[in-house]
């Protein structure tokens, strides 16, 4: 089919191509101040560029459906996240009327995003209509990561400028990525907004910022992933922070606070407002229970990364050590702000499996394909982290609020690879500009 001739290699290849080159985005995201008149003026520069695989969403449970089909109605049990959408699949393949479709949703052995998508739905449903007989569908491992809608591989070029009192003055980020949002009846002009928000950070809190979208097109399927945008911007935008502060020879948290500026309340031009202080707050809670004062001392590695989404804060400080040539995770610190809480063990559990989520997400997988066929079959070659490559605990810290309440599925989710890979870097000298970050770490 179409995707007969692709390769992952070859589309970060095009990517690395595109970036370095002189056109124009397909999409300029945000556009503030002057930066290439500030670039001009810059005490220092600074530019890197971060790479991200493509991912799997990896189910415990594969695709599957069962069901039943009578002249007059339609039974199914279908693991879901999105039973509406399951049944436009049904009516549509079959013409039965709302009231003549039932769908029953067990447990779901693991979403992320995988079952916003009902393409198993649609063949089960066929597949009962060719043999006239009730149908119980259930892919197999292989075929489960072989037709997935995988979230797309990325490449992110920074540049920015730092003033002579180190205040940053100018940011310009490009990303080139394929959209999740392709072939999916989004106008050309918002394919975007699957890979970038216009209001994450550090946009409004830079003069002159610059944030740029180059499109790829995949014939691979691509969907809705756990996190996504922020997941894979977090990661670049707050490990070349990180980078900024290490070749300005200073504290991260304090490079970190200093952008972020005094509390106050910031307009962020899309009717939301972001909440300076509320920010700084998680931050400087996790810096507290890490006991961040020992940065630069401590044998072990400290890493520390803040982030906000659609008027939630999250912050994250993770500490590693090395024993030998073995890397690992001995503390991570999780402090959450989503206004008044609802259900603070709901909370809880949410943050720590994200948390533990993300990091198994930033320490092994990848998805390469050659040729267009998926090169990954199972968990033996997209390994979830084991036990003992993550932490023992999660420690959350829930900030009391009384604002409106917002989600909290994936906040905590885009925070923990950008925190990891800082103190991976400090307890082995080692920067990782590129995940999964143990083979690259390994590699280095």
């Amino acid at each position: 089919g179409a995707s007969a001739g692709e390769s992952s290699t070859a589309l970060e290849q095009q990517a690395v191509a595109m970036l370095g080159s002189q056109a124009a985005p397909t999409t300029r995201v945000l556009y503030a101040g002057a930066f290439d008149a500030t670039s001009k003026k810059a005490a220092r520069r600074f530019e890197a560029t971060y790479f991200q695989p493509w991912l799997a969403h990896a189910t415990a449970e594969p695709m599957n459906c069962l069901v039943r089909l009578d002249k007059d109605r339609a039974s199914l049990v279908v693991p879901t996240q999105a039973p509406q959408k399951a049944w436009a699949v049904v009516q549509r393949l079959t013409g039965l009327a709302p009231d003549q479709i039932d769908i029953r949703v067990p447990r779901v052995g693991g979403g992320y995003g995988r079952r916003l998508d009902h393409d198993f739905v649609a063949e089960a449903v066929m597949l009962a209509k060719a043999v006239d007989a009730p149908v119980r569908l259930l892919w197999t491992r292989e075929q489960d990561f072989g037709h997935d809608y995988y979230r797309s591989g990325c490449v992110h070029s920074f540049n920015a400028i730092v003033d002579h009192k180190r205040r940053l003055t100018g940011w310009h980020q490009r990303m080139a990525s394929a959209s999740a949002l392709a072939r999916r009846g989004v106008p050309e002009d918002r394919l975007w907004s699957s890979e970038l928000r216009a209001d994450q950070l550090p946009a409004g809190l830079v003069p002159n910022y610059r944030s740029d979208w180059y499109a790829q097109q995949s014939a691979q399927p691509r969907g809705p992933f756990r996190g996504m945008p922020h997941l894979s911007n977090a990661f670049a935008v707050e490990s070349f922070i990180d980078e900024i502060a290490h070749q300005m020879q200073e504290d991260p948290l304090k490079t970190r606070l200093r952008i972020l500026g005094e509390p106050r309340q910031l307009p962020l031009g899309n009717g939301a407002t972001l909440d300076i202080g509320r920010l700084r707050h998680v931050l400087q809670l996790v810096a507290d229970h890490i006991e961040w004062k020992n940065w630069l001392r401590s044998v072990n590695g400290l890493g520390i990364a803040c982030w906000h989404i659609d008027g939630a804060y999250v912050a994250h400080a993770i500490e590693t050590a090395m024993q030998g040539e073995q890397l690992t995770i001995t503390r991570v610190v999780c402090a959450v702000d989503v206004g008044r809480v609802i259900n603070p063990l709901g909370l809880q559990g949410q943050v720590a499996g994200a948390t533990l989520d993300a990091l198994s997400t930033a320490l092994n997988p990848a998805i390469t394909f050659k040729n267009g066929q998926i090169q990954q079959h199972g968990y033996k070659d997209y390994p979830l982290a084991s036990m003992a490559q993550l932490p023992d605990d999660v420690e959350v810290i829930i900030v009391p609020g009384d604002g409106a309440p917002t989600g909290a599925s994936f906040l905590a989710m885009p925070r923990a690879a950008p925190a990891l890979a800082p103190a991976v870097f400090r307890v082995s000298a080692v920067r990782v500009r590129r995940l999964p970050l143990m083979k690259e770490w390994l590699r280095l």
